[in-house]
């Protein structure tokens, strides 16, 4: 794990420590190559765009029940902002995010409402 982390393309990644967790056997220590090289591949450009929402929506999915919280979406934003806003602020962002995509009212975000966010947020390029 310690090697992974040393990575380019993943050094400079705020969410690096959840990112090489996703690509161990059972969250454990252990790579697995597959997960490895598909990880990779979404930091190297060759995926499209369908794929790295993929990638990211399990990202933010911490607890893999095909739904992101607003406790997932706090822990994410919060390791993405580094300690420039408070979790007031950060608990704000979460709760905008939620009013303006969420819209199936169940105060989480499914897969479809997640990549409406990305893509209006322009968080995945091309």
């Amino acid at each position: 794990m310690e090697n992974i982390l040393t990575l380019p393309e993943l050094e400079e990644q705020p969410l690096k420590d959840r990112i090489a967790r996703m690509m161990t056997v059972d969250m454990s220590e252990m790579v697995d190559f597959k997960l490895f090289a598909e990880t990779i591949a979404v930091f190297g450009g060759r995926l499209d765009k369908e794929k790295k929402f993929e990638f990211f929506f399990k990202v933010y999915d911490m607890d893999e029940d095909g739904l992101v919280g607003d406790g997932e979406l706090f822990v994410v934003l919060r390791a993405l902002v580094d300690g420039s806003l408070n979790d007031e602020q950060v608990e704000s962002i979460v709760d905008q995010i939620l009013h303006e995509y969420d819209k199936d009212g169940d105060s989480k975000l499914n897969f479809e409402e997640f990549k409406l966010m990305l893509t209006q947020e322009q968080i995945v390029n091309s």
